[in-house]
């Protein structure tokens, strides 16, 4: 994350929670994390236990060694997992 950041707010989110990304219009989408894996949001996304995406934005999930390194939102949103 960069430093020129404020805020952060970090979900802990155990195996069994989910993180529900919506489309601002139709679809959800569901994202299952591990238990130690910690979700670092922007502080443009504080306080969201949901994310309202728009249909321009697109989640792109980089797989590496079976754990989910980063989550990027388009339009220069950034989810970082640690």
């Amino acid at each position: 994350l960069k430093d020129s950041l404020k805020l952060l707010d970090v979900l802990k989110l155990s195996l069994k929670d989910e993180l529900v990304l919506k489309d601002s219009l139709k679809l959800l989408d569901v994202l299952k994390l591990s238990l130690s894996e910690e979700l670092v949001l922007k502080d443009s996304l504080k306080l969201l236990d949901v994310l309202k995406l728009s249909l321009k934005d697109e989640l792109v999930l980089k797989d590496s060694l079976k754990l989910l390194d980063v989550l990027k939102l388009s339009l220069s949103e950034e989810l970082v997992l640690k």
